[in-house]
């Protein structure tokens, strides 16, 4: 959240301490920061070290083009709630997420974040023979199309679905025996809507993996 007025500019009711973290998040994990703006000013907002997606403007996913596309920096109109979504891949460290207005920015409205290595996650399942594998999809966030990648050390029966954040299943990709190898398979998305979907991958009777995708329409 992220205030202004009266001279002093805050996010989360803090202002900038250099020596204090504000928040952990995971390497490579895919994140969706909610910022909502309370006050009556411009605020455009600036996070270092991963470029991001505009998810939503005011719960409305109907981006207008400057919303689209890669970015660093978003402008937070007055009393208005954008989320975006962002995926820390590449360093680990303490980085800055701050307002970019100079006058805001001096007047400490700024916090550290850190990047940490991942803990618990995307865990190897025992059960299954490291003869599969089941990749992250590219690109991801996308719009509407994203490659699958899996890899069968083995001959099998593999079938790959994916399903919406409730669970409901809006694809069935793979119902087949195939041979070793890598395979890839397109998964277009043009008649769902913007959100989460989870892709699962299962030999046989057991269950590979489960990744999810975010599309942004």
């Amino acid at each position: 959240m992220v205030t202004g007025g009266m001279n002093m500019h805050l996010i989360n009711g803090l202002t900038f301490e250099m020596d204090r973290i504000d928040w952990e998040t995971p390497l490579n994990s895919l994140e969706e920061c909610k910022i909502v703006n309370t006050s009556n000013m411009l605020h455009p907002m600036h996070s270092h070290s991963e470029q991001f997606q505009v998810y939503s403007r005011n719960g409305n996913t109907n981006l207008p083009p400057e919303d689209k596309g890669w970015k660093d920096t978003v402008l937070i109109n007055p009393f208005e709630t954008v989320r975006v979504l962002v995926k820390f891949t590449e360093y680990k460290g303490i980085f800055l997420f701050h307002c970019h207005n100079l006058e805001h920015e001096d007047d400490g409205m700024m916090l550290n974040f850190k990047i940490v290595d991942p803990v618990g996650i995307n865990e190897e399942n025992s059960n299954v023979p490291e003869d599969y594998k089941l990749y992250q999809n590219y690109p991801n966030p996308f719009n509407p199309e994203t490659v699958i990648r899996y890899s069968l050390g083995v001959n099998a029966f593999v079938s790959l679905k994916v399903s919406d954040a409730l669970g409901k299943e809006v694809a069935a990709l793979v119902n087949q025996r195939q041979n070793a190898g890598e395979h890839l398979v397109t998964f277009n998305a043009g008649n769902l809507n913007s959100g989460v979907y989870y892709y699962t991958m299962t030999v046989g009777n057991e269950v590979v993996d489960t990744k999810s995708m975010i599309l942004v329409k």
